[in-house]
């Protein structure tokens, strides 16, 4: 089979929160036509730029172009003291064969002699292939100095029973209210995943893209007033996709069902604002998170793996 050509592809680097919003659409895009190897949501490239500060987002986020349309995305992350370069990438041109085209570009440009690391899909065959003819090896379980090798990628449809979002006497679920509640929403992430690199200048970032609204920041708040519990319901209002985006409650707070109980109370906004599907990924390694997404009816839809490729490979 001939495969297309695209000669033409073109990339530039992103420069302004438009363009994060037309890297946003082509995703939306891909989950309208329900694209089985769209897996990511708008809420994840704003989640990654704000993770990015201070850097511009032009040092991360490239637009990809063909015949004059724009076919994909790719995300970078520069080799560091923490690991070596990243790629994430999502191409959807509705031919099958010219993503397959794109993908090997965008794959093929982004080698460098320090090696690089990416996620597959165990369903996404294509970009697998991809990987392999460029070197790049799946990851084992529990290697060494990786702290995550396998994502579970959980889903679930708004169709099925949601549970009871019961939480303890004197603790509620509300959204933030705004700006001035920052410094105590990064206090709890902090506490949450400790060591946390979160910072306000990064949540101030955040505050500021086109997908993040304070409405769909949840919290849990404790009977003294303080954080106890959080996650992030990113929302696609045209493709009717979810996501949560981190979920995580303080450490003074476990084990009282904070988690299942925002989670669920969650689930019933996204119902009520006419979600067809949700997701959440979780650390196949993290047994606490695993159980805590299949207790409020999620389901393992794929497995994901990091890929690596150490040095170049040779001509």
């Amino acid at each position: 089979m001939t495969q297309p050509s695209v000669a033409d592809l073109r990339s530039r680097a992103a420069t302004t929160n438009d363009d994060l919003q037309a890297a946003s659409d082509l995703l939306t895009r891909a989950w309208l036509a329900r694209s089985p190897t769209v897996n990511v949501t708008p809420g994840d490239l704003s989640w990654w730029f704000c993770q990015a500060w201070p850097d511009e987002l032009g040092q991360h986020l490239r637009l990809w172009e063909h015949e004059g349309k724009q076919v994909a995305w790719s995300w970078h992350e520069q080799a560091g003291a923490e690991g070596p370069a990243e790629l994430e990438y999502h191409v959807w041109s509705g031919d099958e064969a010219v993503d397959a085209a794109v993908g090997r570009r965008i794959v093929e440009s982004s080698l460098g002699d320090a090696g690089i690391e990416a996620w597959a899909s165990e369903r996404d065959v294509q970009r697998v292939a991809i990987y392999e003819a460029n070197g790049l090896r799946r990851l084992e379980p529990w290697t060494p100095g990786v702290r995550h090798s396998r994502l579970s990628q959980y889903q679930r449809s708004l169709d099925d029973p949601i549970p009871d979002a019961l939480l303890p006497d004197g603790y509620r679920i509300r959204p933030l209210t705004g700006a001035d509640e920052i410094e105590r929403r990064v206090d709890v992430h902090r506490a949450a995943f400790a060591p946390s690199r979160m910072s306000a200048g990064k949540y101030e970032r955040l505050v500021t893209l086109p997908d993040y609204q304070f409405e769909d920041d949840l919290v849990v708040e404790a009977p003294d007033g303080s954080f106890a519990a959080f996650t992030m319901a990113w929302w696609d209002p045209v493709a009717l996709v979810g996501e949560f985006e981190p979920v995580g409650t303080h450490p003074d707070h476990q084990r009282r069902g904070l988690g299942k109980g925002l989670l669920a109370y969650a689930l019933r906004r996204y119902r009520d604002l006419g979600a067809e599907l949700v997701q959440v990924y979780s650390s196949a390694e993290n047994a606490a998170s695993e159980a805590l997404y299949r207790s409020v009816g999620f389901e393992r839809r794929a497995m994901h793996h990091r890929y690596r490729r150490a040095v170049p490979v040779p001509a």
